[in-house]
This record gives C-alpha cells, structure tokens and sequence, in this order.
C-alpha cells in the first residue's frame, strides 16, 4: 500500500511537469508558429540601431536586437549614449506584442529588475525599416514620470 501511495504521488509530480513543459512549448512556440502561417505579419526581427531624434543625422544612442514569433516579440535594447550625451551602457530587456504595425513593449533594466522599467509603444513606418514612438518611465533626475521620443532604425 505504501509503494502504490509513493508510486501515485511521484506520477502526479511527473504529470505536473510535463503539462507545465507542454503548456510553455504550446504558448511560446507552437501556436505562434501556426498563427504565423495564419496571419500575415510583418518580420521586425533582427538587428536595429536607436535614435533619441528622427533624424539620421543624429547620434546613433544605441541598438536593439528583436526576436519575433508570430505577435510575440521579445528585445534586448542596449543603450550607449544617455539623454544628456554622455557614454552609459545600460541593457534592457524586453517583452511585447506586436499587432496592426504598432508595438507594445514593456521593459526593464537587466542589471536592476523591478527597479528601472517602463513601457514603449512603436509605429511601424511603411518602409518596414523604421519603428517610431515613445517610452514612457519613471525618471530619477525629474522626479516624476516621463516620455520621451524614441526611434529605431534597420
């Protein structure tokens, strides 16, 4: 009787992970993969270099690497020149959606999870090589929350 009970617990916990396994695969691979030959997305993944200002002209400030499944996008946005021009090196990480040319990101630094984060929202332009919007987060120096324009560029 006490093997059956040892028996039944450790197939539960079996189970357990296998559906939590199967669940992941299912949500972060599978089903993107089949809405991807469902719905027409445009490809934003690969390498992108980011702009404070619209102009190329301007001071590249950083870069950006976007992975894309389907809607689901996932980023790490490297920062090399802060707001007031000086050299920084700040990674972020990032997670978001990317639906009708516009996307949604949430992010947050890599070093200093839940400290610094904060959200951008991009337009796509039609030249498929330039992603346009805002951020938004809370800044240290303003005391307040901020946005700012924010511009990435293939």
């Amino acid at each position: 009787m006490t093997n059956d009970l040892i028996f039944g617990v450790i197939s539960g916990i079996v189970a357990s992970i296998l559906v939590f396994v199967g669940s992941g695969f299912l949500r972060k691979v599978a089903i993107p993969y089949i809405k991807s030959l469902l719905f027409e997305v445009p490809d934003i993944s690969g390498d992108w270099s980011s702009y404070d200002r619209p102009s190329e002209a301007k001071q590249r400030v950083g870069f950006a690497r976007i992975t894309q499944r389907n809607r689901r996008i996932e980023a790490e946005i490297t920062r090399i020149i802060d707001r007031q021009g000086n050299e920084t090196r700040k990674v972020f990480v990032a997670e978001g959606k990317f639906a009708s040319g516009q996307l949604i990101l949430m992010f947050e630094d890599k070093d200093m999870k839940s400290l610094i984060m904060g959200t951008a929202v991009f337009r796509l332009k039609p030249d498929n090589r330039t992603l346009e919007g805002k951020t938004m987060y809370f800044s240290d120096n303003e005391g307040c929350v901020i946005t700012q324009d924010f511009y990435l560029k293939r």
